[in-house]
């Protein structure tokens, strides 16, 4: 598996071992406050995206990463859609906001065909592993927002 841009690679260790599969699987068993699912696709895992949930504030955000190899083929905004109405239809949610480094066009792109709007920019928000500051685009979508693109 190729790396990706390098704003992947803070986030998602290279190579990625099974170990580094195991531990991550632990963590999303243990984390209550978080609903997770894969992205499979021709029988083989190759993304994840999860709601990071906030039930007192009836908000989640949308978190996902996709194998580069299925990059572009609609597989994330499809996944996404069915997410954010489960938290919406199922979850009682209010709320749905997700965060992209500024860099990653393509990840604010699966946003921006859900309808997310783009909210405002994170001026140096977080640390990145190379130790420079990174830039977060932020976006929001409000429950009515989605119901009001719904068919029926």
């Amino acid at each position: 598996m190729r790396s990706g841009p390098r704003y992947l690679r803070r986030i998602v260790p290279y190579p990625y071992t099974r170990a580094d599969a195991e531990e991550y699987i632990a963590r999303c068993v243990l984390d209550q406050r978080s609903t997770r699912f894969g992205i499979e696709y021709e029988g083989h895992v190759v993304g994840g995206i999860e709601l990071h949930i906030d039930l007192d504030k009836r908000r989640a955000e949308l978190g996902y990463g996709l194998a580069v190899r299925c990059w572009g083929g609609g597989l994330l905004p499809e996944a996404a859609a069915a997410v954010v109405h489960y938290g919406f239809s199922e979850l009682g949610l209010e709320k749905v906001f997700a965060f992209t480094d500024v860099r990653n066009s393509r990840s604010q792109r699966v946003l921006e065909k859900l309808r997310f709007q783009r909210e405002g920019v994170l001026r140096r928000h977080e640390i990145g592993r190379d130790g420079k500051r990174i830039e977060h685009v932020y976006f929001g979508l409000l429950r009515e927002e989605w119901e009001s693109r719904q068919p029926g």
